[in-house]
């Protein structure tokens, strides 16, 4: 987490700006004003901003408008839409009622080898939906018995995937214990 020396709003949308490689011009397009109105800002010549590019700033530097308005030194944004973060409402409904342990997610979300779980899951689950089309394709007319054995083969192959992951996870919560 990177933190910023004190600063006035000017002087933290200019270090952002000029961070970004971006001109007074190319900013001022981004965020809806005129690129005097923006410089006049950055040199801490206009009383009030408003909330519309306030925001807006925000929005196009990934921080906070507190960070922008220098109540804090910590630029990260603290709120998020749901949709920019990918999440269901029911899976941001779970973690607000507190029916799933959000510090339990922050730990998995946070570890290191998470993003190879997740997309090793994702191709488990992508393989499986797969085998379920061209079983529905592969099976018309197949009698229960064979419908039956080549669900079970599935089954089974599920198995030892939860098997495998679950010994990734049980290394992984070990390796976390031991930190």
């Amino acid at each position: 987490m990177t933190e910023y020396l004190p600063g006035t709003t000017g002087e933290r949308i200019t270090e952002l700006r000029e961070g970004a490689g971006l001109t007074i011009e190319e900013l001022a397009l981004k965020v809806g004003v005129n690129a005097t109105t923006l410089g006049r800002m950055e040199k801490g010549q206009t009383q009030k901003i408003g909330d519309d590019v306030l925001t807006a700033l925000a929005r196009e530097f990934n921080v906070s408008t507190d960070f922008l308005l220098g109540l804090t030194s910590i630029p990260d944004r603290k709120n998020y839409d749901i949709a920019e973060l990918g999440l269901s409402a029911q899976a941001a409904r779970n973690l607000y009622t507190r029916k799933v342990n959000a510090d339990v997610v922050n730990r998995l979300l946070e570890h290191p080898r998470f993003a190879t779980l997740t997309a090793m899951i994702e191709h488990y689950l992508d393989e499986t939906f797969a085998a379920g089309a061209v079983f529905e394709g592969e099976m018309p007319g197949k009698s229960a018995i064979e419908c039956g054995n080549y669900i079970n083969l599935e089954v089974s192959l599920a198995r030892e995937q939860c098997a495998y992951y679950s010994g990734l996870i049980r290394d992984w919560t070990v390796e976390k214990l031991a930190y």
